[in-house]
């Protein structure tokens, strides 16, 4: 059976959602794939926190070096988040040999290219299927079925923060504060509903898509943006007795030359 050591960079929601995942599926690993994996080391910003989940047997650190200098680790899981601290960790664990794992879309939106150039360098893998639509494998359909297919457009409700809200406005008359602060306490929002709110997240997922799809490169200054904040009952109301509903869609599309993306509130039906 192979066997595989992981270090863990972050343990928010997200990395404590990890640990307890491996822990859970560790004999349907062993069954179904033949391998077995270890959570050795785990980065934390403060050691003796409280902590919810069970981390018996793993090693937490508050220094990044004591993961990716680690030998016996095989794959590191970038949760950190941000761009600079999380760039400069993925490229010192792939440069020394370990796989990486990260759902960082705004780090790989503008950086993806040259990170999976750099693990391609090293003969490791560099892993962000989690970075887009979470756990629908739409990167690895683009990749590995869709390849040889000419695409033309891409269209779709791609953040699921701002659906949340809209979805509660809709269907129990919620004000927009009212919806966004339930999805803070539930944990679907962060502290600061920038990002989600305002597509700024759906504009990262875009430009990976776009990679994907059509094989180029965008800027997010060249993608045009616009947020669900200014939605009201009024509106839902409206579009709803012309049989609409309004949604944050994100739109890509390449037709006759002309290359289009838009991460912008509209309707749906």
């Amino acid at each position: 059976m192979k066997k595989f050591q992981i270090g863990i960079l972050g343990l928010g929601t997200v990395g404590t959602g990890v640990i307890e995942i491996l822990r859970e599926q560790s004999e349907n690993f062993k069954k179904r794939f033949g391998v077995s994996f270890q959570t050795k080391k785990v980065l934390v910003k403060n050691i003796n926190k409280k902590r919810s989940v069970d981390l018996q047997g793993i090693e937490l650190t508050e220094k990044i070096e004591d993961i990716i200098g680690d030998p016996d680790i095989d794959i590191v899981i970038e949760l950190i988040g941000g761009k600079t601290i999380a760039k400069k960790a993925i490229i010192a664990s792939l440069e020394a040999k370990k796989n990486v794992i990260s759902a960082n879309k705004d780090l790989i939106a503008d950086d993806g290219r040259q990170l999976a150039d750099l693990a391609e360098k090293n003969n490791v893998g560099f892993y962000y299927e989690a970075a887009v639509a979470g756990a629908i494998p739409i990167l690895r359909a683009l990749e590995n079925s869709l390849d040889s297919d000419r695409i033309e457009s891409i269209n779709g409700i791609i953040n699921g923060t701002s659906n949340f809200i809209l979805s509660k406005m809709r269907q129990q008359k919620m004000s927009y504060r009212q919806a966004l602060s339930l999805a803070q306490e539930l944990g679907f929002a962060e502290a600061d509903p920038t990002n989600d709110v305002d597509g700024i997240d759906a504009a990262y997922k875009l430009q990976i898509l776009a990679d994907f799809a059509f094989g180029k490169q965008i800027e997010q200054k060249d993608i045009q943006m616009s947020g669900i904040r200014t939605v009201t009952q009024q509106d839902l109301n409206d579009v709803s007795e012309l049989g609409y509903e309004i949604k944050l869609l994100a739109n890509a599309s390449l037709i006759d030359g002309r290359f289009t993306i838009l991460s912008r509130t509209d309707l749906s039906t």
